[in-house]
């Protein structure tokens, strides 16, 4: 078996502002196959805070259902939903799942979040303001954060002889008091887990430096070891109105910032500000994030049916160079001379490419002025990075930096490659951007020719032509390599893909035309921002490895397990693109991320289409209690959702609970059949008058008011004429055939004085269409 985050339970005294409409102390369970028990009663669905001593496991649908890649290189997946009307508390659990995460980390270390770096602004005043409403917001929105969470792995570290046995293990926060109970298997072969290890708290402890790609974090050696057993969680939430810090706190916002090596256990995507979301720059992202993985992975060229990438474009960027001088071909920011900058790079070259002497020769391609100087602008850059704190500022003994906003220069010296040594061992996402770049300086793989310009009706780039030309570069460069080396990497990695001077845009023909990426609907950017948003993130926390720094003993987080959480995926998806949406993620993910480590796979959504690829035992599904009118799980025990209709789904009262047809629909039938039946009304007290009255014919005053109720009735009908016509249309567009013929029944009975000619019209058509269904019945016999 492998990970699952299995269950997570409010508790009493847990903030208002997380526990929102979830009832305390309910076990909200991701997968139904698991049981809780306090001593020998079930304790899942009460309202009291009874410790939970025993869990048992009845397994009900494969244990492999959506494990991905063979034997060897096999990725293990588990996937849950969560369902529920709006306002049930599916976005309440996720948030009291991140802000769990986030309370426990900061206990532990309160340098996993440092504010100095959530921020940027010159004014010294106005920055103490923005980090005193961060503190501020992190001791008060996060306080009382009471909260249980349950998840399956496996956990080698917290057991005698570092032996990994699976178990289940139960975090609590409570009370400021993290504690740790894990349930291990009674026997082998037993479905029952038992608690064997209770780890009260980690408040005392011997202290030791976890470097992180931005921050110090000091954590003892068990803690290290808990984090590395504990989970990284991924949240993908395009909604709106979701994850504002306006309204959730300020502590929010260190939780969108991952500039930390990935040592903070949880991420939001995309990037808000205020509850903003620069459509812009993750339009830009999911361009770069797309261009890796489609040169990769040709299985993820097809965008949907009919679209498969096949061309590209390629452009400077120029807005990556603020002050960009077109005459003397240079961003103005960077003081270093032409020729100190050669030698620069070539120093940086020779020690990433472990070359000896290296020389640039190629500087009358057009290309090099900007690469050269994206180089000096993404080393200046790093320095801002804690990590290489002693790098930067006045300690420096390689950089000066000016008056002039950014303004820079590089001094050639020992201290300086010092710094370009400590960024080749780097091997983290925080260099990514910069091997790109010297590897794209190192061979020049593209030229004059292959920079795209519209208006020159210049020919686009064959993305097999791109690949090519990168990956036998690549092989040029690693032929030199140790033979381990050659055998482990047949193909280029994300730090030999284009670099980020270029804005890249993609095609599916020969040709220049409007049916490119930029021109995609929003269904199928959302689904390739959600898909490549997700492999984004698994590439950069492959990156981060168990490598120890003896001398200073600093070691990075390596989280082996990975929750991904996918709030409202549905949204801008047409229904096709919803259900083929779990697949089209399994294969993507299985195309670039053949690993041991597991994987679990969280969908907080109302689409059938989504819940058709998931069993109701791994369903949570949200319900109203009448008495207290706070939402609890329900038991959902009418149908399985796996492989079920999507109108069976949509039809089951507990999506919808008063019909399939929209309210607007609705209100028109409601109409029509009012207007039916006064005119029924009224010809039914016609009758009972006529009855009454039916020996009394040669009354005169009889005869005249029957004479006046016809006339009324006559000049009504022609008064009303048009809403005859109108209400017949609405009928005739009705689709469900039952209530269709039921108000043409109606109809018919009521309009007794109407000119059936438009009736009688239909009628022969219908009539003529079933005669013509007969006779090719007959002719086909």
């Amino acid at each position: 078996m492998s990970f699952k985050l299995i269950a997570i339970r409010p508790l009493d005294g847990c903030n208002p502002k997380f526990l929102k409409n979830l009832t305390p102390n309910f076990i909200y369970k991701f997968y139904n196959d698991y049981k809780f028990y306090n001593n020998k009663e079930l304790a899942e669905n009460k309202s009291t805070n009874s410790d939970i001593i025993r869990i048992e496991y009845t397994a009900n649908i494969p244990e492999d259902l959506y494990y991905q890649g063979d034997d060897e290189y096999k990725t293990k997946i588990n996937v849950s939903a969560i369902v529920g009307k709006n306002g049930s508390g599916k976005s309440a659990l996720v948030e009291l799942l991140v802000a769990s995460i986030v309370k426990m980390s900061l206990m532990i270390d309160d340098n996993f979040i440092d504010p100095k770096n959530l921020y940027y602004h010159r004014d010294e005043d106005i920055l103490k303001e923005f980090i005193a409403k961060y503190e501020k917001s992190k001791n008060e929105d996060l306080n009382s954060i009471n909260s249980e969470i349950y998840f399956y792995h496996k956990a080698p570290h917290l057991i005698e002889n570092h032996n990994p046995i699976i178990k289940i293990r139960k975090l609590r926060l409570e009370n400021g008091v993290i504690s740790i109970f894990d349930f291990e298997k009674k026997f082998k072969t037993d479905t029952v887990f038992l608690i064997k290890n209770n780890i009260p708290t980690y408040l005392n402890r011997t202290k030791k430096t976890a470097k992180t790609n931005n921050q110090e974090i000091t954590l003892s050696t068990k803690e290290l070891e808990f984090f590395k057993d504990f989970f990284y969680t991924i949240v993908i939430n395009y909604s709106h109105y979701g994850y504002n810090t306006r309204e959730s706190g300020e502590w929010l916002k260190g939780v969108f910032h991952k500039n930390d090596g990935y040592q903070l256990p949880v991420v939001i995507n995309p990037f808000r500000e205020e509850g903003n979301i620069d459509i812009n720059s993750e339009k830009n992202l999911a361009s770069s994030r797309f261009l890796v993985n489609i040169l990769q992975e040709k299985k993820l060229r097809t965008i949907s049916e009919n679209k498969t990438v096949s061309h590209i474009s390629i452009e400077i960027d120029k807005s990556k160079f603020s002050e960009w001088d077109d005459l003397e071909k240079r961003d103005t920011r960077i003081y270093n001379k032409e020729e100190e900058k050669k030698e620069i790079l070539e120093s940086l070259i020779n020690i990433f490419f472990d070359e000896k002497s290296f020389k640039i020769t190629k500087t009358e391609n057009s290309i090099y002025p900007f690469i050269r100087d994206y180089i000096f602008l993404k080393l200046y850059k790093i320095t801002q990075y804690k990590k290489y704190k002693d790098f930067r500022g006045d300690k420096s003994t390689f950089m000066r930096v000016y008056e002039s906003p950014s303004s820079f220069s590089f001094i050639d010296n020992d201290n300086l490659r010092d710094y370009f040594h400590d960024l080749e061992i780097d091997s983290s996402h925080i260099t990514d951007k910069l091997r790109q770049a010297l590897f794209f300086l190192k061979y020049m793989y593209l030229n004059d020719n292959d920079i795209f310009e519209k208006d020159k009706n210049e020919k686009l780039i064959k993305i097999d032509d791109l690949y090519e030309n990168i990956n036998y570069n690549f092989h040029d460069y690693i032929k030199n390599k140790l033979i381990v080396e050659q055998f482990l990497y047949s193909n280029f990695r994300v730090e030999e893909s284009l670099p980020s001077i270029f804005k890249v845009n993609y095609f599916f023909d020969s040709k220049y035309s409007e049916n490119n990426f930029n021109n995609f609907s929003s269904g199928e950017k959302q689904k390739i921002y959600s898909v490549h948003s997700v492999i984004y993130h698994l590439r950069n926390l492959k990156s981060v490895t168990e490598n120890y720094d003896l001398e200073n003993q600093h070691s990075l987080i390596y989280y082996k397990n990975v929750n991904i959480i996918f709030d409202e995926i549905e949204l801008y998806a047409h229904p096709n693109y919803q259900k083929k949406f779990l697949n089209d993620l399994l294969t993507a993910i299985n195309s670039v991320y053949q690993r041991y480590d597991n994987l679990n796979i969280l969908f907080i959504t109302h689409s059938p289409f989504i819940l058709s690829d998931i069993p109701k035992q791994n369903v949570l599904f949200l319900g109203v209690d009448e008495e207290t009118k706070k939402f609890k799980p329900q038991n959902f025990k009418r149908m399985n959702t796996f492989g079920a209709n999507i109108t069976d789904l949509l039809a089951d009262s507990f999506f919808i609970n008063d019909g399939l047809i929209g309210d607007f629909a609705k209100g028109k039938i409601e109409e029509i059949i009012n207007w039916l039946n006064s005119i029924l009304e009224l010809k039914e007290n016609i009758k009972k008058w006529e009855l009454e009255n039916k020996n009394q014919t040669n009354n005169t005053k009889i005869k005249n008011t029957k004479k006046k109720i016809n006339n009324y009735l006559k000049k009504e009908i022609q008064l009303k004429s048009n809403d005859y016509k109108k209400y017949f249309r609405l009928i005739e567009i009705i689709d469900e055939p039952v209530l269709k013929h039921k108000l043409e029944d109606m109809y018919t009975e009521a309009t007794f004085e109407f000119p059936r000619k438009e009736i009688l019209k239909k009628q022969i058509v219908q009539i003529q269409k079933q005669l013509e269904e007969l006779q090719n019945q007959h002719d086909n016999a």
